[in-house]
């Protein structure tokens, strides 16, 4: 079997069609030359398949995934005020825009995942190589809570109220 590259002569982008010409059809012994294309530098998130006669080719996209969970936690006794919710919000932003959101509630322990989220772009950096997306959450604001995001986890810190009272001390003891 001879291995060689003969030049492409067209290629049609709008319809995927593409043309060989002027190829030997027999070796020098005689015998048939069976061909097979063979498609180099596949576009990044691309998988290539072949059909039996390994002559046309496609390219399925299949873009890397990846999930995203977190748990909240709740930073206070337990509840002594009775100002937890029932439910809380999560959101997931993407490259810092909203794609997602998700009602947590103590039925889930407090855990949420967010599943099936491609992880780079679809466009390549400067450099050529892929750009990871960067994930992040929020979370819709809790009544007498202050939230922290660490990593994928939210902390929800409650100080509870206060008062203050002032009085007046007075003796009736006849000055002693």
């Amino acid at each position: 079997m001879r291995h060689f590259r003969p030049t492409l002569v067209s290629v049609n982008y709008s319809n995927g069609n593409y043309r060989f010409d002027n190829l030997a059809k027999y070796n020098a012994d005689g015998s048939e030359i069976s061909y097979t294309v063979e498609e180099f530098d596949v576009p990044f998130g691309y998988e290539v398949s072949y059909d039996q006669s390994h002559l046309n080719i496609t390219n399925t996209y299949k873009p890397s995934v990846i999930s995203v969970e977190g748990i909240k936690i709740w930073n206070y006794g337990d509840d002594q005020d009775g100002k937890r919710p029932t439910s809380i919000t999560v959101n997931l932003l993407a490259d810092g825009q909203k794609v997602a959101e998700k009602t947590v509630t103590a039925a889930d322990n407090w855990k949420y995942r967010f599943t099936n989220l491609k992880e780079f772009k679809d466009e390549l950096g400067a450099d050529g190589q892929p750009v990871a997306i960067n994930y992040t959450v929020t979370e819709n604001s809790v009544v007498d809570y202050t939230a922290e995001v660490k990593g994928y986890d939210i902390v929800n810190t409650y100080t509870p109220k206060t008062v203050e009272i002032s009085g007046l001390k007075t003796w009736h003891d006849g000055d002693n």
